[in-house]
């Protein structure tokens, strides 16, 4: 076996690790991970006169509203199904029932415990929206903050407990928007051919930053201070309405957390050759009219089929097969890579959060690799992705250890794929907008309920900051899956939704209001500089200001660049 198809083979198994689902026939519903109460709350009616009536829940002692499943478009099927989305139409008729969840999008989810929602149906295009007990005095001055959950491009909902916002709003005062867009094939199948474009989630994405700006007044909410935060492919998602010049005018801030950047987004003619194998493995190519016979496939079909056509290795360009599912870099809705956008100063020019977790990819070597890697398919697979003339720089930073490479394989997925290009992409950042602060941070915290409770399927993670570990703590809702925390974990959320929430409402994570110079935080945050290379460690027992996070391997990363394998 030569080097290119060793580093073809082990991609091969980390791109399953990463979306170890196809294999199980997706169904309506399923037994979640979790059937734990939500935060106890009071059913209550509410009108909004441009939306229309809804019942949602409150609650009096932790100061939250919680409205839930209210779509943004109508129903993404029929001659909908792979087209632009459509706003619902408003007001509604009747009264909204939006005290519960409504159905992720359909998807095979094998998240971990906490991350599934209990129904699946492509009518999937809603929002849940979070407001404290007393939004009615807001005046519609609160900041809003607006989320998109990870999961691959073809996994993941808002509507899980994970994201359950109640706390969050109620201890930070703002409002929480947490939004689901289609995902896997449904968002992003292209086939030019037949007049699909892709970026569908995209768009529904936009659209619901569009509903954002039209009702969230109504909630409390203030349209001109809208921050957009995702993680992982959340995260992504986030960076394509970065670079989408439509969507500029539709937020004002940005926080990104746990970015794969090294991972491409698709160019068209990489996207239509996934289409086509999408549509000859439906078999809808010997149709008179093949996007009416797409169109007309049951969604648990369109679902296998996906998995079934992007379980594709290009062994030449094996890194983009790690990630099937993306943003197209159509040359309408997005023209670059994220990394170039931010290296070329074509993205939005807003203050910025960005961080990584300190074991990211670990999980997704552990799933992928059961057995030991041995030193020569782990040499075998530096070669082949980096070349002999970077292979040394690499091997240097990064070499084998015993006689197996998991471990030291895991620390260098985590610096390429996320690590270094996310400093890489704020020392470019803070290069265009000197004036505009942005901020670095990595999650170096090993969850104390880091067990097979948590995490069932990821045994390896026991011990260890896999990629998800900040949720839980960001959001506080861990004692929702009987998962409670220490104290010095509860010290490490407050500090955690201070900042974030700080940040959204002031630009400055530091202060939760331009008028005062109190801090509400253990540790004043500096601005990251490309001189000062400052972090924050948040971590327990204490987060603190961190010089030169991994500077030699980093700045090696900088200097060969992240355009290998693909």
């Amino acid at each position: 076996m030569n080097h290119q198809q060793r580093l073809a083979s082990l991609i091969d198994q980390l791109k399953r690790a990463a979306r170890n689902h196809h294999h199980e026939p997706p169904s309506t519903s399923f037994s979640p991970s979790s059937s734990n109460a939500p935060f106890p709350s009071i059913d209550f009616i509410y009108n909004v006169t441009s939306l229309g009536v809804l019942k949602g829940k409150r609650s009096p002692t932790l100061n939250f509203r919680s409205f839930k499943n209210v779509p943004y478009a109508q129903a993404p099927v029929g001659s909908l199904r792979w087209n632009d989305p459509i706003p619902v139409s408003t007001p509604f008729q009747g009264v909204l029932d939006s005290t519960e969840f409504g159905p992720q999008c359909p998807q095979n989810c094998l998240l971990p415990k906490g991350l599934c929602a209990e129904t699946m149906s492509e009518d999937c295009l809603s929002l849940n929206v979070y407001t404290p007990d007393q939004m009615d005095n807001s005046n519609g001055s609160l900041p809003v903050m607006v989320f998109f959950p990870g999961g691959h491009f073809d996994m993941g909902t808002a509507n899980c407990q994970l994201y359950d916002g109640g706390y969050f709003v109620g201890k930070t005062n703002v409002i929480l928007v947490t939004v689901n867009y289609r995902l896997g094939a449904f968002g992003y199948l292209v086939d030019s051919k037949n007049g699909i474009r892709g970026n569908f989630a995209l768009k529904d994405q936009r659209l619901a930053l569009k509903w954002v700006q039209k009702f969230i007044s109504a909630f409390g909410g203030n349209p001109n201070s809208v921050t957009i935060f995702g993680e992982s492919a959340g995260a992504g998602s986030v960076t394509a309405l970065l670079m989408n010049k439509e969507s500029w005018p539709l937020f004002h801030k940005a926080i990104l957390q746990s970015n794969p950047l090294s991972l491409p987004f698709r160019d068209i003619s990489s996207s239509d050759l996934l289409g086509n194998r999408f549509i000859t493995e439906s078999g809808c190519y010997k149709s008179e009219n093949t996007l009416q016979c797409i169109r007309n496939m049951k969604w648990q079909d369109v679902v296998s089929i996906g998995d079934s056509a992007s379980n594709h290795l290009n062994i030449w360009h094996p890194i983009i097969s790690f990630m099937p599912w993306t943003p197209c870099l159509d040359g309408k809705e997005l023209f670059e890579q994220p990394l170039d956008a931010f290296k070329n100063g074509n993205y939005a020019k807003v203050p910025m959060i960005m961080g990584t977790l300190s074991e990211e990819a670990i999980m997704f070597v552990y799933l992928a690799l059961s057995n030991p890697l041995p030193f020569y398919e782990y040499d075998g697979a530096l070669i082949a992705l980096f070349g002999l003339f970077h292979y040394s720089k690499v091997h240097s930073l990064y070499p084998p250890s015993g006689s197996d490479q998991r471990v030291e394989f895991s620390i260098l997925g985590t610096d390429y794929i996320f690590t270094a290009p996310t400093r890489n992409a704020l020392m470019n950042i803070h290069n265009h907008q000197p004036n505009i602060p942005v901020y670095l941070f990595e999650f170096n915290h090993t969850l104390s309920f880091s067990t097979e409770a948590w995490m069932p399927r990821y045994p390896f993670c026991i011990g260890h900051v896999c990629h998800g570990s900040e949720l839980p703590i960001l959001f506080h809702t861990s004692e929702l899956l009987n998962l409670p925390l220490t104290p010095q974990e509860e010290e490490l959320s407050a500090a955690m939704m201070n900042y974030w929430t700080n940040f959204a409402k002031t630009s400055n994570p530091n202060l939760s209001s331009t008028k005062s110079s109190t801090l509400n935080v253990p540790t004043y945050w500096e601005r990251f500089t490309p001189s000062n290379l400052l972090n924050m460690e948040l971590q327990t027992p204490n987060v603190f200001m961190n010089y030169g996070l991994r500077k030699q391997k980093l700045d090696m990363f900088d200097s060969i660049g992240y355009h290998h394998g693909y």
